[in-house]
């Protein structure tokens, strides 16, 4: 319910910047189609019971197991390294932070091989890099300052 509370905060700020109309849309009209679209979610997803997945652990072995824990850990681990991303990113570049927080979550989080999440991070890393600096013309800041001078 905590997105359901965060979106009908962003739902009043949509408005205030202006929802516009369909064939001149403002400022605000994605945020406010992003806001109902995830309530909606949030909201089936709170009503809708847990289903089992086949060959899921029963709900009772699965808090003796301590299993309902990882979900969370992982959760705070990979909000943990965005919130840093997000506060070192000016100081350390897009490049290096970018490949760094891929290998990491894809290691820590989603507990893939460590060739492959080098590879993931340089790739996925690199294209977005292209995409924006030379087809969308939207700098980056690529490099850390200290190095640049």
């Amino acid at each position: 319910m905590v997105a359901v509370a965060l979106c009908v905060v962003f739902l009043f700020k949509s408005i205030l910047l202006g929802l516009g109309t369909l064939q001149n849309p403002g400022a605000g009209l994605w945020p406010f189609v992003i806001a109902i679209v995830t309530i909606v979610l949030a909201v089936v997803q709170a009503i809708l019971p847990d289903i089992p997945h086949a060959g899921a652990e029963a709900p009772a072995d699965a808090e003796r197991s301590g299993a309902g824990q990882k979900p969370r850990a992982e959760a705070l681990l990979l909000g943990g390294m965005v919130l840093a991303y997000a506060l070192l990113l000016p100081y350390v570049g897009y490049l290096l932070l970018t490949v760094a927080l891929i290998i990491c979550a894809a290691i820590f989080v989603a507990q893939a091989r460590w060739w492959r999440a080098v590879i993931t991070a340089l790739v996925s890393t690199g294209l977005v890099y292209l995409v924006f600096s030379s087809f969308l013309g939207i700098p980056l800041p690529g490099w850390p300052p200290f190095l640049l001078s």
